[in-house]
């Protein structure tokens, strides 16, 4: 489940790329698509993290 949302991402992702190039869209909303897009993902990392396991928050 979570590579198949992975994998997800990273279409949508070069999706937007793509369409920047070849310019379908105006940059601000490819920009804004995606930061919508990575800043959920940053979000799970903080929610949780591998590589820190500090617990103070919790």
């Amino acid at each position: 489940m979570k590579k198949a949302y992975n994998i997800a991402i990273i279409a949508i992702y070069f999706g937007l790329l793509a369409n920047m190039v070849v310019g379908f869209l105006p940059n601000y909303i490819a920009i804004t698509l995606a930061l919508l897009i990575l800043v959920p993902l940053i979000v799970d990392k903080l929610k949780h993290p591998k590589t820190n396991p500090s617990k103070k928050n919790s």
